[in-house]
């Protein structure tokens, strides 16, 4: 899966913005800017960027939805959690409508936890943006390079 997305990265100006690559101070500032001023439809994002977009008082309206499946094959939605804030903050606080609520419990309902990501042994949890950033989607390279210090 991580190289089917990593080969739609390298296709760079296509239907697809890496906002690590744009010529921006800060992608975490232009991100949440350019998704509130309509210039994408989709983004991902950790969930404390509901309060930033909660500032905007221009009417924005944003729902959320979990990662997609890689296909119909796939049985249940996957997605990486490192946050334990969920049941109060997200849910009940920053929350806009029921269906919100829906998905974020469809979303922690299936969450997944990598250790090695999380303590980003070898460089492990950087690998992804990094060969994104590159426009690389050589990820078994990246992977069998770093592979002695994540075992």
């Amino acid at each position: 899966m991580a190289q089917h997305v990593l080969e739609q990265f390298s296709q760079v100006n296509t239907w697809h913005s890496y906002t690590n690559t744009l010529p921006v101070a800060s992608p975490w500032v232009t991100a949440p800017e350019m998704f509130a001023g309509g210039q994408v439809l989709f983004r991902t994002s950790v969930f404390s960027a509901i309060k930033k977009l909660r500032k905007y008082d221009d009417g924005i309206e944003f729902g959320i939805v979990p990662l997609p499946k890689y296909d119909e094959n796939q049985e249940n939605y996957y997605s990486p959690s490192d946050s334990a804030y969920y049941e109060t903050t997200l849910k009940h606080l920053d929350t806009r409508d029921d269906e919100s609520e829906v998905m974020l419990d469809l979303i922690f309902d299936n969450k997944k936890f990598d250790i090695g990501a999380n303590y980003n042994f070898g460089g492990l949890a950087d690998m992804f943006s990094q060969l994104a950033s590159a426009g690389s989607s050589d990820i078994v390279s990246e992977f069998e390079s770093i592979s002695n210090t994540v075992d």
